[in-house]
């Protein structure tokens, strides 16, 4: 619940969006440099993408794999930084996009749509990169 805590607070002191799609999830954060600062930091450092669940667990008897779907690998990767002109957000909203299609009109409807596309292209350089062996 700790990890869950402050996202939200890093969430509340930014303006932007989290989509997330079965394939790819997209998070935007627009903010002061302070918050922005602290959202890399917590996605960058504090969070264990790869080698098992996110959230450290003493005690995996406790765990069923009943209903656990493997989403595959978990990465995370900085796609781009930098300023914007005027933000596309007027707070942090969380989106849940099952096509494709969905997760891209969410965008375009900000006038962002580059940010999916950016997230898509990046995905696609992972998922070949694994493909042909290295990384």
């Amino acid at each position: 619940f700790g990890l869950w805590f402050c996202c939200i607070q890093y969430c509340s002191l930014l303006q932007g969006c989290m989509a997330v799609h079965p394939d790819c999830c997209v998070i935007v954060a627009e903010g002061g440099p302070k918050a922005v600062k602290k959202m890399r930091k917590l996605l960058c450092q504090r969070i264990k993408w790869t080698g098992g669940d996110l959230l450290d667990s003493d005690n995996e008897d406790d765990q069923d794999d009943e209903g656990v779907a493997d989403a595959g690998p978990k990465e995370f990767k900085l796609i781009w930084e930098g300023n914007v002109a005027q933000p596309a957000f007027d707070r942090f909203r969380f989106e849940d996009a099952q096509t494709q299609a969905s997760a891209r009109l969410f965008f375009t409807r900000r006038n962002v749509e580059h940010y999916w596309d950016m997230a898509l292209a990046a995905r696609d350089e992972i998922l070949k990169a694994e493909s042909t062996g290295g990384l």
